[in-house]
């Protein structure tokens, strides 16, 4: 019962995201607050975080900007702020990717969540966090530090936030979508082709 639950809570957020970036993408930005608390629930939710529980030994692709980060010789000369995407913006389009490391670098969980994103005192995880907490589950009064940085950021007339944790969810949902993923023992799901969509399995 426990990982039939896991199961369909998992193939829920996925249609979350799915349906909220197509939307978010016909410019309904604010579906950015229910990806940010879809992208919580599968990577940073404490022991009840479901893509570890669903899949074992996940490998996402290391950030491009971590590597460079890396080879920066002194923390004196770290940069106060940083982009980890490709921002593509016309009169029609405002859409930001995430840049992967050319080396096609892989990191666990746990050790790619704790990436600097924006700036080096930011993680992925912070940034999730931040706007799931305070903007996507809740409605907090006051941002946090993390939110009034990514709010003084505009992409075209979006601020930064909505189109950083759009390219993070776009990033998942094709890496879940295409990966080659082993599912933990008893975990009722299947995907019949790769890049297929995953089912329940009956």
């Amino acid at each position: 019962m426990v990982r039939d639950k896991t199961a369909s809570d998992f193939l829920a957020a996925l249609e979350v995201i799915d349906t909220s970036l197509e939307a978010f993408h016909q410019r309904k930005r604010q579906m950015y607050r229910p990806l940010a608390t879809e992208l919580r629930k599968l990577l940073c939710d404490g022991a009840s975080t479901l893509l570890p529980r669903v899949f074992e030994n996940v490998q996402f692709h290391k950030l491009e900007s971590t590597e460079q980060i890396e080879q920066v010789p002194s923390p004196r000369l770290m940069p106060s702020y940083f982009t980890s995407t490709v921002l593509f913006i016309t009169d029609q389009v405002t859409r930001s990717t995430l840049r992967l490391a050319r080396s096609g670098a892989r990191l666990g969980v746990e050790a790619w969540l704790e990436q600097p994103f924006m700036t080096p005192q930011i993680t992925i995880r912070e940034f999730i966090r931040s706007v799931a907490d305070k903007e996507g589950a809740h409605a907090d009064p006051s941002a946090n530090d993390t939110l009034q940085l990514a709010g003084s950021i505009h992409y075209g007339a979006d601020q930064s936030q909505a189109h950083e944790i759009a390219a993070i969810a776009e990033y998942i949902a094709e890496f879940v979508r295409n990966e080659e993923l082993c599912l933990r023992p008893g975990i009722a799901l299947r995907r019949p082709t790769a890049g297929g969509a995953w089912e329940l399995l009956q």
